[in-house]
């Protein structure tokens, strides 16, 4: 008996073209806001000559977010747009009806790093767009073997890796690595009560598992004690030759086991095994394996829709969630007076 019902409607499937280290970071950071709590129904797919859109609408507590949050991929192999050209792209496919607010993750560039607004043209008002450009150290690049990769590690992340992996043999830890379909969600759930330094609850936990068990080649890296009892979980997927991590779980009455680097050593060494070139933690990580990690670049665009209601919304949001990508390009647009 399995917990987890693979569902169609949430896979992402193999794109036109391979990812380049831009396209593999924004797809990982949809990928990342697609599985969490509130699960959307559906990911949905609209496609042009030169653009595949992938594109998600939640609920919370049955209201309709006022945000889509989309993806979009090129789909031939001419240079890749200027970031206001996909914006337009995107909101054509969206059209129908046009969505108020649109979070788009994307690969791409303009001609200076910091955010930078622009208006973007649609059917009816147009829209005011703030691209967000982010730099994450997020992607350790795995070589052919797990020693090659020790010796590229520098010299105290190459002590502690050898370290914890001494550590994890002399306390008899058992490391299982199996498909997120042929899991059980009930020791998870005991786990994410007791993980460090923030609990999950059991719907986050559900909603990442059911999009996980949606994809391909999606995995759950355990970490056991001698006795059998879970303490780490290591949970993502594999696409294009890369392992995209979407969450971790970490038992806090273990710290002093450094639970996370240990699963992650054990995990690594196990996707070199299968020839993954590259393990990626979408947005960026913590700890010392993120020294390792080479930058990647992407960045989020927020689009407005021009009309009172959507402005009050995105005001609204940023209230709510001041942090948050569409709060910060709210703050943009009101410092730079080009809000409405």
């Amino acid at each position: 008996m399995h917990d987890i019902n693979p569902n169609a409607d949430l896979r992402m499937p193999p794109p036109a073209l391979r990812r380049d280290a831009g396209q593999r970071a924004a797809f990982g950071n949809f990928c990342l806001n697609a599985a969490s709590f509130p699960l959307p129904a559906a990911i949905e797919r609209r496609s042009t000559d030169d653009h595949t859109i992938y594109f998600i609408r939640r609920k919370f507590a049955g209201i309709a977010s006022p945000i889509v949050n989309a993806l979009i991929e090129p789909r031939s192999t001419r240079p890749p747009d200027d970031v206001w050209t996909a914006a337009e792209a995107t909101l054509r496919a969206l059209a129908d009806p046009e969505p108020h607010i649109v979070k788009l993750f994307l690969a791409g560039s303009v001609s200076d790093p910091r955010a930078q607004a622009n208006r973007v043209p649609s059917r009816t008002a147009g829209y005011r767009g703030v691209f967000l450009p982010f730099d994450t150290p997020e992607a350790l690049e795995l070589p052919g073997d797990y020693e090659t990769l020790l010796r590229g590690l520098g010299r105290h992340t190459r002590r502690d890796m050898r370290r914890v992996r001494r550590d994890a043999a002399a306390a008899g830890f058992i490391f299982e690595f199996r498909e997120a379909a042929r899991s059980r969600s009930a020791e998870r759930h005991l786990l994410g009560f007791e993980t460090h330094p923030k609990a999950y609850r059991p719907d986050q936990i559900d909603a990442y598992d059911t999009f996980l068990a949606a994809q391909e080649r999606s995995f759950h890296a355990l970490l056991r004690s001698r006795s059998g009892e879970l303490l780490s979980c290591c949970a993502g997927f594999i696409s294009q030759g890369a392992a995209f991590v979407l969450y971790q779980l970490n038992h806090r009455g273990y710290r002093s086991a450094s639970l996370s680097l240990t699963n992650r050593s054990y995990t690594i060494e196990h996707l070199i095994s299968l020839g993954i070139g590259e393990f990626v933690l979408p947005g960026g990580g913590s700890g010392i394996l993120t020294h390792a990690c080479q930058m990647r670049q992407d960045g989020e665009l927020i689009l407005i829709k021009r009309a009172a209601l959507p402005i009050l919304k995105s005001i609204a949001v940023t209230l709510l969630r001041p942090v948050s990508s569409v709060g910060l390009a709210v703050r943009y647009l009101a410092r730079s007076r080009t809000l409405p």
